[in-house]
């Protein structure tokens, strides 16, 4: 338990928690669970007064007094419920303060008095709180109403506190939940038992798992929520500072889709039941008879807008310009009218970014999400698409057209406006004002809707378009994954990025000379081309590799075979950088452990013998060591969608890496996966697994802190166990 002395406090301040509770149930007309509250409030009450009766006899007299005169209007229970938060809240209040006045400093962390006596955390070089420095409780309590869900037996919960979050779900539950708390700082845990209220959660309910690691720990927990998809889980907001960026950006990632959930489900609500009500709007699927261009430009608010301004002039009325809705009132007060503009934010503030132009919106037409802030499309003069995507589709499936595919949306707007292009014919995207960091010192294009801040605000750093480094934050780090997500999942489509000086963005070109192969006329201009591609210090394994695709995808089957010795020599080079960034550890069998993968067992029907015997000779030294062998086969073409690990057994499989099918070898059972539909690198997977069936046919590979793809494979096959 707490200390003694700070459990006395804690006993009393539970009393104001109680007491809120039950205004709180009494005015939604729950009687039975007000007067529950009010009892469990009352005990403490008769239990707190001899000692409050020795340090102020006055007050505990008033106590006393006033909590008859509540308890005497029970029978009503409005008028109940008014005379405790009238009377009874602030008398309790004002007993509380004498308890206000804690401030100690310890190892980085401030444990401070709130208003209501329960104390509160300070994150002293980040310089930020924890938990309420008012009410850290009901705080806890309002988080707890959001993300209780009665059908979950088990939460995960990542980020300790002191505990005030923990407890109170576990409360709910009435007692029953079983809680897993994650936690790296040892300090911070010492805290939630000695001056918090984590010692109040039964201990045979509660299992901590700490790692001083920070990104290890996270790694623990994103696995629990892949292992245990029916249990629970929260995510504290204070511990993406704890961790490195690509661990940062998972969580936020999961953080942000969490906090989407809970915070906006009211919203969209109110959005579609008024969005519907809106006449004239058309389907998505109207879009497709319309004509448009094969070049588009996508215009952001980032400050690249401003050097690529003469750009847009130039391409009005050559190119399909579509612009996100932060934009547009810079662009029309320049005499540039978008032939699309994109929103999806379910906020009232977005509603803002027509003050000044709504009379001129109504020759540009809008594709919105149905689930879009009511106000913005009540007020939108122009035509309307409504857009159903993966995020809007569960709400509005009457919305949905009989053979029409959902848009698969990111999450920004920006991803909506690319998606378009995409989904309507482009084949060449430039993108402006997709800066995502902090170039020339800000954030946003002078005149956009968004407020502009200096780099100051930028906390990480990230890869530049211009081959260096530029400041960014969080909310862009996942802006721009949601960006290279939907450009990744289409690379037969040129993505050419105009920001300067902005962060790179993986998919994208610059117009540079390694971009500019349609000269490449000969098979000698081709092989100095992968010679000069491959000694350009500029471009990363994953910008080689993206070029050399586009390469062979222009190239005869001819040239093709004229050019296999330089192509594996390529090959070679990015295998060698892959393996190196990835942390891939070549492994040979009988002395490897953990999650291992077989690579190379190349199938042929004439050889099915020959074929099983290889991998259960291989799986079975694997599984003697201590390891947990999975099959690859490298003979399943992609298709662009899937690899079926164990072709020989013709399925067809629609599930996701999630899923495992099993392969029986007599006693023995081996897993086998297949990647996810949406994966972006298939055609790269695909080349890289033929390459080693080539070069390396009886290579293991260990499956190291990173995966094929740090987005996706990471997620489906953990951390390496």
């Amino acid at each position: 338990m707490a200390e003694p002395f700070i459990e006395e406090i804690y006993q009393e301040a539970m009393i104001l928690y109680r007491m809120k509770r039950a205004v709180r149930e009494g005015n939604k007309g729950i009687a039975v669970s007000s007067f529950e509250q009010w009892s469990k409030g009352g005990d403490l009450i008769l239990k707190a007064l001899p000692s409050i009766r020795e340090e102020d006899p006055k007050m505990a007299y008033a106590l006393w007094n006033m909590a008859q005169y509540c308890r005497e209007a029970h029978a009503d229970v409005l008028l109940f419920v008014s005379r405790i938060e009238r009377d009874l809240i602030p008398l309790l209040m004002k007993h509380l303060n004498r308890y206000v006045g804690i401030d100690v400093a310890e190892d980085g962390w401030n444990l401070q008095s709130s208003s209501t006596a329960f104390l509160t955390l300070r994150d002293q070089k980040r310089d930020r709180f924890l938990h309420s420095p008012f009410d850290p409780m009901w705080e806890a309590y309002e988080l707890v109403r959001d993300v209780y869900a009665p059908e979950k037996h088990t939460y995960h919960i990542l980020g300790c506190g002191l505990g005030y979050f923990p407890f109170l779900l576990w409360e709910e539950s009435d007692e029953s939940l079983e809680i897993y708390l994650y936690e790296n700082d040892a300090q911070v845990l010492n805290f939630a038992h000695q001056y918090g209220v984590l010692d109040w959660i039964a201990p045979d309910h509660l299992h901590i798992i700490t790692e001083d690691n920070p990104d290890e720990l996270a790694e623990l927990f994103l696995r629990s929520r892949i292992d245990h998809p029916k249990d629970g889980s929260f995510i504290s907001p204070w511990k993406s500072g704890d961790l490195s960026v690509e661990y940062n950006q998972e969580l936020l990632d999961e953080y942000t889709n969490d906090l989407g959930r809970r915070l906006y489900s009211q919203l969209w609500d109110i959005n579609l039941t008024n969005n519907r009500r809106k006449t004239g709007t058309h389907s998505m699927t109207e879009l497709y008879s319309a004509d448009h261009r094969e070049e588009w430009v996508v215009v952001a608010a980032g400050p690249s807008v401003d050097e690529n301004m003469d750009f847009l002039r130039e391409s009005v009325g050559k190119r399909t310009i579509i612009a996100v809705s932060t934009v547009l009132r810079k662009l029309v007060r320049a005499g540039i009218y978008p032939d699309y503009l994109t929103v999806l934010d379910p906020t009232a503030e977005v509603a803002d970014h027509l003050d000044g132009v709504e009379e001129k919106t109504k020759e540009i037409p809008l594709l919105a999400e149905p689930l879009t802030n009511w106000h913005f499309i009540d007020r939108y003069q122009g035509e309307i698409y409504y857009i159903i995507s993966n995020n809007s589709a569960p709400y509005v499936t009457d919305m949905l057209e009989e053979g029409a595919e959902p848009w698969v949306v990111e999450g920004t707007v920006t991803s909506l406006a690319v998606t378009a292009c995409i989904q309507l014919g482009a084949q060449k995207v430039y993108l402006l004002g997709v800066d995502l960091g902090y170039p020339g010192n800000k954030n946003y294009a002078d005149g956009s809707a968004h407020e502009v801040h200096t780099r100051e605000e930028g906390t990480l750093v990230t890869e530049a378009v211009d081959g260096g480094t530029v400041a960014t934050n969080e909310t862009f780090q996942y802006f721009r994954s949601s960006v290279e997500h939907t450009i990744l999942a289409f690379p037969k489509v040129r993505f050419y990025n105009r920001s300067a000086h902005g962060a790179y963005i993986h998919g994208t070109m610059m117009d540079a000379w390694w971009e500019k192969t349609d000269s490449l006329d000969t098979v000698e201009d081709k092989r100095n081309y992968l010679k000069k591609l491959f000694s350009e210090p500029f471009l990363t394994w994953r910008r080689q590799y993206y070029l050399l695709w586009q390469l062979i995808d222009g190239m005869t089957g001819q040239e093709y075979k004229m050019l296999s010795t330089d192509l594996d020599d390529a090959y070679f080079k990015i295998y060698q950088a892959f393996r190196t960034e990835m942390n891939w550890q070549p492994s040979p069998a009988g002395k490897t452990s953990g999650l291992t993968l077989i690579f190379g067992l190349h199938y042929d029907h004439a050889m099915e013998d020959d074929f099983s015997s290889r991998f259960r000779k291989t799986a079975l030294q694997v599984t003697l060591s201590g390891g947990k062998p999975f099959l690859v086969s490298t003979e399943e073409y992609l298709a662009g969608e899937m690899i079926t690990l164990e072709r020989y057994r013709e399925k067809t499989f629609d599930m996701s890496m999630k899923d495992a099918e099993e392969v029986k070898d007599g006693n023995r059972v081996y897993p086998y996966y297949m990647f996810p539909a949406n994966m972006p690198e298939l055609r790269f997977i695909r080349e890289f697994l033929n390459f080693l069936d080539k070069h390396r046919p009886s290579e293991i590979i260990k499956l190291g802190k990173y995966s094929l793809t740090a987005d996706y494979v990471a997620e489906c096959f953990g951390n390496g166990e």
